[in-house]
């Protein structure tokens, strides 16, 4: 009954597959650049995060951005960008890498009066694991076994790091977001990264923004105890 509409219905899925790849290469870009020109950020242009105060980052380590958006946000210095590997246009023959090579992250950072203390904290459950879990003395949350089953925690001072990621870091980094998140304390940046989807736009954004900053204050709060 339905076989002569065939043709037509694969025709017109594929426009719209068109359509929607067409959308996210033109307008997501212009959507994205208004959100920040609303939010009065500069952009400062490309930047490969291989030199101070990011050089120590082991969330940007061998990433890039072609837009470093920087500005004030919720009484804070923010920073926001999208941010891939600089490996991303070389050919491998290996399906692995290049898949790594070919995300694309939203770095959200913000920028601290002083440091409070560093640490790492990166999700099990991607297939990049092993690579961290293998290689470092992760920091043991005994009372939140949760936590500790969906987070790899690294730092020099466990205590210290115990302290900062409190009960509210926790909740959020072990919440319910189908992205996995990320977030660093180095030198005095507060570092969160989340995969980024093609059509992530201004609310999206603004998500994140608003979490990093409260995330921040808690930090700073939790050092001042």
């Amino acid at each position: 009954m339905f076989e002569q509409y065939a043709d037509e219905f694969w025709l017109g899925l594929f426009i719209a597959l068109v359509l929607y790849g067409l959308s996210n290469v033109i307008r997501v870009p212009l959507v994205v650049k208004r959100f920040y020109a609303g939010l009065n950020f500069k952009d400062n242009g490309p930047v490969v995060f291989d030199v101070e105060p990011f050089a120590q980052s082991r969330l940007l380590q061998g990433l890039m951005t072609r837009h470093h958006y920087r500005g004030d946000y919720g009484g804070c210095r923010v920073e926001q960008f999208a941010a891939c590997s600089t490996e991303r246009r070389k050919f491998t023959l290996n399906k692995t890498l290049r898949k790594r090579n070919q995300k694309i992250w939203t770095v959200t950072v913000v920028v601290l009066e002083e440091s409070p203390g560093e640490f790492c904290a990166r999700p099990l459950l991607v297939a990049e694991a092993p690579e961290y879990v293998l290689n470092n003395d992760a920091v043991l949350f005994p009372d939140d076994e949760a936590f500790s089953r969906r987070i790899h925690v690294v730092a020099e001072d466990h205590a210290q790091a115990r302290k900062l990621i409190n009960a509210q870091v926790r909740d959020y980094l072990n919440g319910t977001d189908p992205d996995p998140l990320a977030l660093e304390l180095v030198q005095n940046r507060l570092i969160h990264r989340r995969l980024r989807q093609p059509h992530d736009t201004g609310r999206v954004l603004q998500k994140d923004l608003d979490a990093v900053v409260q995330l921040a204050n808690a930090l700073r709060q939790e050092s001042e105890r």
